[in-house]
């Protein structure tokens, strides 16, 4: 019996088991498919039997198991509003929202760590950062006042597209952003 994994146009054989001289036993096995993460693959269970032996195979219980998890990364600037990255080059109203899509992300990303930084504010306020598509929620991320920089880091899970909404209360606001891990 060989064990293959298909992804794309290209498969790779896992294992190759054979039962000449092997006891009746169960066994289970495992593997590594990490090198696939992010990607869509097919498992596939091939069995031949020649004409001298007769070659019984029996696949019971067969499970694939994701790891989620943080995977870092090297700080990349997704918004700035002082400069027109990510959206236009206008400073953030009062009671205004900025929707962004993150771009990069690998297929399979639920979650985003964003630096969020505020500047340049001019009145005291709240910054709210939320999934793309939902409400906004009741609670806030960065809390400033006038004349003031101020960054946090903020773990938000993604909106349908890859998108991450920014609302800003009262005044004006630049808002920047740099992606610096995701969840999947």
């Amino acid at each position: 019996m060989k064990v293959q994994v298909v992804s794309g146009t290209t498969t790779s054989t896992l294992a190759t088991y054979s039962n000449v001289g092997t006891s009746s036993t169960y066994s289970q096995k495992t593997f590594d498919l990490s090198a696939y993460k992010g990607k869509t693959i097919t498992l596939k269970f091939l069995m031949s039997e020649d004409a001298t032996l007769q070659t019984s195979f029996v696949v019971d219980d067969t499970a694939v198991t994701t790891q989620a998890g943080f995977t870092g990364l090297a700080p990349t600037r997704v918004l700035d509003t002082r400069v027109g990255i990510g959206a236009p080059t206008a400073k953030l109203g009062a009671g205004r929202t900025l929707t962004v899509t993150v771009p990069g992300l690998p297929a399979g990303a639920t979650a985003v760590a964003l630096n969020v930084t505020v500047t340049d504010p001019t009145a005291a306020s709240y910054l709210t950062v939320y999934p793309g598509g939902q409400p906004v929620p009741a609670a806030s991320n960065l809390n400033y006042v006038p004349g003031k920089t101020i960054p946090n880091l903020v773990l938000v899970p993604l909106g349908a597209g890859n998108t991450v909404s920014f609302y800003n209360a009262a005044g004006t606001v630049n808002v920047i952003a740099a992606l610096v891990g995701y969840y999947s």
